[in-house]
């Protein structure tokens, strides 16, 4: 729900490699988006926290050879567990569809 609501969100790209696995096989609960197009990573990290929505950031050096491969910037990573309700996930989406209407300033 949360990785296909993201890659439906205007200017959000899933960067994970999700695309690569054969339905959930080998997929976690983390998501990592790119968000350049929104206003970048730290942007959009810091305006969903203003809105109540943790979430975090994976600078390039933290996966520095499939960064520099693939060109990645920093991205917003999101990650939801058995515990992360529906009605969560939805004000998350929520929230980034906000970011993506209204760029958030850099």
């Amino acid at each position: 729900q949360l990785r296909e609501g993201a890659a439906g969100v205007k200017g959000v790209r899933v960067a994970d490699l999700s695309g690569q696995c054969e339905g959930a096989l080998g997929l976690s609960g983390i998501v990592a988006l790119d968000v350049e197009a929104i206003g970048g990573a730290a942007a959009v990290h810091a305006a969903l926290l203003r809105a109540g929505v943790v979430t975090g950031t994976s600078p390039p050096g933290s996966t520095a050879l499939d960064a520099a491969r693939r060109k990645l910037p920093t991205l917003l990573r999101l990650s939801a567990h058995y515990f992360v309700s529906d009605a969560e996930v939805d004000r998350l989406l929520g929230a980034l569809e906000a970011c993506a209407d209204h760029p958030p300033a850099t």
